[in-house]
């Protein structure tokens, strides 16, 4: 074997004119599907970067009903499963949230994870640099330790060595970094990885309000993790954990009943995402390494057909079928071997350039492509796949040829087998194009779409939205009444939250209607809420249908009154009008069945809106006056007449002037507010585009060699069609043809095979159905337009041959 490779290294260098296009050819694909394959390894495929992650599971509830079968959980039933399970060794719990860090310039709203004490223990995972947190300082109330990830450790801190054991300002307080977190561990979500990582005992005192929040059992936020005990299996835990679950269902049926626990093993946990996108990324790029191996094919195949001489000379001369077969091969393995060093060194490039490609917005996505054993084995893969795939065809048919064959280079039946072989690669390639260029036309449109879309506020208008970690009724008046006397400023108002926020559209009350008997409901409904002060509609462009909006006065009296949307109304009085109609609401932040004694009037109906995200069906949503008496967390809406970001330093200015003390999120406009709502759809637009792209391109140079090889191999032809009175433009429209009939049999095909391969975009899709006719019909003219790009220098050179020299060649 080693001979053979010699002996293919120097048949190889004499041969540039098929190396270099061969090894670029394949490197393009093979690049691509690196970059796809550490992405989806990085993101989706890898279980939490945990010591023997076999023996973690994660705890799900369902929705009331066995819906949503991987939901979180509340805080209580976190403690209740921790201390009843025996099949467990450990349970752990962790929320998302958003936590501002004051580096002595300008506070900023950071990534928190709010983790249960025995969160690090459970999972196993030890800092890379300090210690991890003791007890001791959980119940000490001046410690407040927290962890930091080594992303922010290298941002913030330039990974300088003395960081654990200093202190930090976040939320105001100066709390203790006792370790710094290892580079591998990202925690549940890889795309977006926490900066801080904060105990639920620190959090509770860096956020006062928040221990009857965390307390409530029908507020469910948090993800639970468990390391089975020594020797227990996950159907032995399951068992225990449906019975404590049932015993928690007959105990608090108001918030537990209807639910289900589910046991998942931590390398089967992954969401949506990791069920449908990464599988559907990968399939993708697989299918560009096909159009660049059916490249490959017909390029090794040109060649062979260059060399039948030299094979029909080493057959005369004895040598066996099977070490010209090897032989073959051992010059495929050569270019694949080239290509795949390429296509590391262009992964390499590529990776390190990507990342600042990526959409950003509040929530940074965190990517990294990283160049490992996994990607190293699955390059190696690849290659032997495109070894087998692109020289094992043409290496079988002209190592078994007949002597008599290999010796006639103009062997018709030769040229025959290269054509109808070359023709089903191109078309093949064409295809594979149309899912690849349908796939990519549909993301990019529903990108589009949302957009365009009315989610039930003006998205597209110049507005700041700034998050005040907390000020006074007083200080929210005053801070409104500056603002609104700076140059530009339309109107202003002030909310707990806004859609698309980083509180994700709301908390949640329970509603309460009288029976027709007078008597209230036993059972409330829930229903998403926020507080708002007057001017909150119109600043954000929210339409209100029937009544009149929450106003000014409403909250200086604190008036019992409500505005909800369409959908609210429709849901709670079907067939009757909701304008003028009473309820009553549960204490907010509480699970409690119990409804408080003020009725509130329904004064006015809005329009629907998109609160969380826009794939999300209609909810009911409800608006309350934002209490004039309450402190606490706000939101600050400011809609502008001149570009909002114009606005950011002025009003950075007045909020230091009034609190000084108190951090603010850096501005961020609605429009990046909007567009967060849609950066995973971006996302994989981008990477299903550049597919697509990359995949055109491919096609367009297999058509041109092909359409390349059948003018010079019908030179003679063409010659004595040109002699005997065929024009230029003749011959031209018949090479033009050729190209398009090959290109409109790949498209039907193509046309039929994105029908079934689309199905599984559907749920990234917005607005847009898997069967868009206008996708496939740009698709469609994508294909042809590159088709008559790839044949037209073949046709004109065709067209322009001098028929005496035609004539004269073999």
């Amino acid at each position: 074997m080693l001979q053979d490779l010699k002996v293919a290294l120097r048949s190889l260098r004499r041969s540039p004119g098929f190396v270099i296009p061969a090894v670029l050819t394949l490197a393009l694909g093979l690049g691509a599907n690196l970059l796809i394959f550490s992405f989806v390894d990085s993101v989706w495929l890898r279980p939490m970067a945990v010591p023997r992650a076999s023996e973690v599971v994660r705890l799900y509830t369902s929705d009331p009903g066995g819906a949503g079968e991987r939901g979180d959980n509340s805080y209580p039933d976190y403690l209740d499963l921790r201390n009843d399970a025996h099949t467990l060794k450990g349970v752990a719990a962790l929320e998302g949230r958003g936590a501002f860090y004051d580096d002595g310039k300008l506070p900023r709203l950071v990534l928190a994870a709010v983790v249960s004490g025995n969160y690090f223990d459970v999972l196993g995972v030890k800092p890379a640099q300090g210690r991890t947190i003791s007890p001791q300082e959980l119940q000490d109330p001046h410690a407040l330790p927290i962890m930091i990830s080594n992303q922010f450790w290298r941002r913030e801190f330039h990974a300088g060595p003395a960081v654990a054991g200093s202190r930090i300002v976040l939320d105001g307080a100066q709390v203790l970094i006792t370790g710094v977190l290892p580079p591998e561990f990202r925690g549940s979500e890889p795309l977006v990885v926490s900066d801080v990582w904060v105990p639920e005992d620190t959090w509770e005192r860096l956020q006062p309000g928040e221990a009857r929040r965390i307390q409530a059992r029908g507020r469910r936020s948090f993800e639970l993790y468990a390391r089975l005990a020594p020797h227990v299996s996950v159907t032995q835990a399951r068992a225990e954990l449906e019975t404590i679950w049932t015993r928690l269902a007959r105990e608090y049926p108001k918030t537990n009943s209807g639910r289900h626990l589910s046991v998942i093993p931590l390398s089967s946990a992954g969401g949506d995402w990791s069920r449908k996108v990464g599988p559907l990324l990968l399939a993708i790029a697989g299918f560009v390494l096909l159009v660049a191996c059916a490249n490959l094919t017909s390029l090794v195949m040109a060649r062979s057909e260059r060399r039948r001489s030299e094979i029909a000379t080493r057959i005369a001369l004895g040598a066996r079928r099977a070490r010209i077969l090897r032989q073959l091969m051992a010059e495929s393995a050569v270019v694949a071997a080239l290509a795949c060093t390429a296509a590391l060194a262009l992964f390499g490039a590529l990776g390190a350039a990507i990342p600042a490609l990526v959409p950003q917005s509040q929530i940074p996505l965190t990517i990294s492509f990283e160049n490992n054993s996994r990607t190293l084995a699955f390059a190696i893969l690849c290659a032997i796949a495109c070894i087998f795939l692109s020289g094992l065809g043409p290496a079988v048919r002209h190592s078994n040829m007949r002597l008599s064959a290999a010796a006639n280079r103009n062997a018709a039946s030769a040229a025959g087998g290269q054509f109808w072989f070359r023709n089903l690669l191109v078309i093949g390639q064409v295809a594979i194009c149309v899912v690849l260029v349908v796939a990519s036309g549909l993301l990019v449109r529903s990108v589009y779409r949302a957009y365009s879309s009315d989610p039930g506020f003006n998205a597209h208008q110049e507005m700041l939205i700034a998050n005040i970690a907390s000020a006074t009724p007083a200080q929210r008046r005053e801070l409104r009444q500056r603002i609104d006397q700076l140059p530009g400023v339309v109107s202003t108002a002030v909310s707990y939250r806004v859609p698309f926020g980083l509180s994700y559209g709301g908390a949640t009350r329970k509603v309460f209607l009288p029976s027709d008997g007078g008597a209230l409901q036993a059972e409330g409904t829930t229903v998403h809420y926020t507080a708002v002060s007057g001017r909150y509609f119109e600043t954000l462009g929210t339409r209100i249908l029937r009544g009149r909006a929450i106003d000014a006065h409403d909250i200086d009296t604190g008036a019992p009154v409500v505005v909800i949307n369409r959908n609210m109304a429709s849901s709670l009085w079907p067939g009757r009008d909701a304008l003028g109609q009473h309820l009553r609401l549960n204490a907010a932040f509480s699970d409690a069945n119990v409804p408080l004694a003020t009725e509130y009037e329904v004064i006015g109906i809005a329009e629907d809106g998109k609160y969380n995200e826009l794939n999300e069906p209609q909810m009911p949503y409800l608006f309350v006056p934002l209490a004039a008496n309450e402190d606490g967390e706000v939101v600050i809406s400011i809609r502008t007449a001149t570009r909002a970001e114009s606005l950011a330093g002025p009003v950075q200015e007045i909020l230091r002037a009034m609190m000084p003390g108190v951090p603010a999120l850096e501005f961020a406009t609605m429009r990046e507010h909007f567009a967060e709502s849609i950066a995973d759809q971006r996302l994989i637009a981008r990477l299903v585009g550049a597919m697509g792209g990359l995949g055109l391109l491919l096609a367009a140079v297999g058509l041109y060699g092909l359409m390349a090889f059948l003018v010079g191999s019908r030179t003679q032809e063409i010659g004595i069609r040109m002699a005997v009175g065929a024009l230029p433009r003749q011959v031209f429209r018949m090479i033009l043809g050729r190209a398009l009939w090959l290109a409109g049999i790949g498209i039907m095909v193509g046309i039929f095979g994105a029908f079934a391969v689309t199905r599984a975009l559907q749920s990234l899709l917005y607005g847009v159905s898997a069967n868009d006719g206008l996708s496939y019909a740009i698709s469609t003219a994508v294909l042809i337009t590159v088709a008559v790009a790839a044949a037209w220098v073949p046709a004109l050179r065709a067209a322009r041959l001098d028929p005496l020299d035609a004539l004269r060649q073999e």
